[in-house]
């Protein structure tokens, strides 16, 4: 692990080209508090680093060692406990912390969607959770089925053409940004061309580096965020200009 990272965690390791593992161990905590009070410091290093908590197996029949679980899990954290006669188990297996999104945060950016179109997007980010440049391909898709869906009711309405509808991605949004109709949802379609543009191929990017590394999980993190906003904010736009969308489910 970096020298400028202050804090000298029990055990650290390599794990692969790229990833570093680090261990703390506590005989009074699931969660000991030293991995909050450097989860910035670690967030901020431009490494690839994951960490584990390992604690004495009866913690967790505690309220307060479960309430550290559920921390735990929240955060990012990977957990093992030790048993008596030395026999380890693995409760929650660790992420890098970089690409962390946590419950709460997602929520928040998700709020204002419904039906299958939130079915849709915790499903992202349930795969998310475990792949991060495989979640924002996901929303990804999202994204893309909302654009077709739009232009398929756009070419109904006779407001362009079955070229013009079937088009890629960002050729209908071009089409639609060329478009008085689409004038008032201008920023709308902009972003969402963006974002296509920059995250749906995330998954085939294969770093070289373990800077590289650092830089696809940032920027997953801020790629998937963005994705379950343009899911809102497209859905409005459209909304907005009259178009009534239709989301289907993907899986």
């Amino acid at each position: 692990m970096r020298r400028d990272i202050s804090w000298r965690p029990s055990l650290s390791f390599k794990k692969g080209k790229h990833l570093t593992v680090v261990v703390e161990c506590s005989e009074t905590y699931a969660y000991p508090p030293i991995m909050g009070r450097k989860k910035n410091e670690i967030m901020d290093a431009e490494e690839l680093i994951s960490a584990y908590a390992v604690c004495p197996s009866e913690l967790l029949e505690t309220p307060a060692g479960q309430e550290d679980v559920k921390a735990l899990r929240s955060e990012g954290f990977g957990l093992i406990t030790v048993d008596a006669s030395g026999n380890a188990v693995e409760h929650l297996k660790p992420v890098p912390l970089i690409q962390v999104i946590g419950e709460g945060e997602f929520r928040t950016a998700a709020r204002d969607l419904k039906g299958v179109t939130l079915t849709n997007v915790r499903h992202a980010f349930d795969q998310y959770q475990n792949n991060p440049p495989s979640g924002v391909m996901k929303v990804g898709e999202i994204v893309e089925s909302l654009v077709h869906s739009a232009a398929l009711v756009a070419k109904t309405q006779g407001i362009i053409n079955a070229s013009q509808a079937s088009a890629s991605v960002a050729n209908v949004l071009k089409t639609m940004m060329e478009l008085n109709y689409f004038s008032a949802i201008h920023q709308e379609l902009s972003r969402a061309r963006a974002f296509v543009g920059t995250y749906r191929n995330t998954a085939a990017h294969t770093p070289k580096t373990s800077k590289d590394e650092y830089v696809k999980y940032r920027d997953c993190r801020h790629g998937f965020l963005e994705g379950v906003h343009v899911v809102n904010s497209f859905r409005a736009a459209m909304t907005k200009v009259g178009l009534k969308i239709v989301s289907k489910s993907i899986m």
